[in-house]
């Protein structure tokens, strides 16, 4: 079990969602790493593969109430190959968050058909790869949890209680109860 409490600390100190930009887009090993998120990713990646499964904490900045991205449902399609959808969804089942969004890079790729279409310039599905695809592409799985805006001070309860929910009795990992903290309000 590896705990990563700031996944990128030049975003961190700068209190923004970048640093040279986003970490969560084209999330991959690069073998000529050219920005700060680069150099980043290739440590996450390493240590992602180490493990079997993923919790990535977020904070948001606009309005809104906390909620999980899940993963595609089981498939051998060629955006995202996935054999683990049970198991995700049980993992996200006790996390917290009732509201949760499935299937990231799917709407992401509709997303980018649908700029295209309007004359923009079509970027790379890749672009919508973080790292819960890079752990579902190594064999793992794993979710987001949004837990709530940046500065609001439930968001940390949220994060707090999915991290303890994570670990608890269904996962084997601590003998502790489950957290069921109010999320709205």
């Amino acid at each position: 079990m590896t705990f990563v409490p700031v996944a990128n600390p030049k975003a961190f100190r700068q209190r923004t969602r970048e640093g040279e930009r986003d970490l969560n887009r084209d999330l991959r090993e690069k073998s000529a790493p050219v920005d700060y998120e680069d150099h980043i990713g290739n440590q996450l990646c390493s240590l992602m593969r180490e493990h079997d499964i993923l919790l990535d904490l977020h904070s948001f900045r606009s309005k809104g109430e906390p909620f999980i991205f899940l993963g595609p449902q089981n498939n051998d399609g060629m955006l995202e190959p996935f054999h683990h959808a049970e198991a995700e969804g049980s993992f996200a089942a006790v996390l917290g968050p009732s509201i949760v969004t499935h299937g990231w890079l799917e709407i992401y790729a509709g997303f980018l058909e649908v700029r295209a279409r309007h004359g923009y310039p079509r970027g790379p599905v890749s672009e919508g790869r973080g790292t819960t695809e890079y752990m579902r592409a190594v064999g793992g799985f794993g979710v987001t949890v949004e837990c709530g805006t940046h500065d609001d001070p439930k968001s940390i309860d949220i994060a707090y209680a999915a991290i303890v929910n994570a670990l608890s009795p269904g996962y084997g990992y601590i003998a502790c109860p489950f957290r069921h903290l109010p999320i709205k309000g």
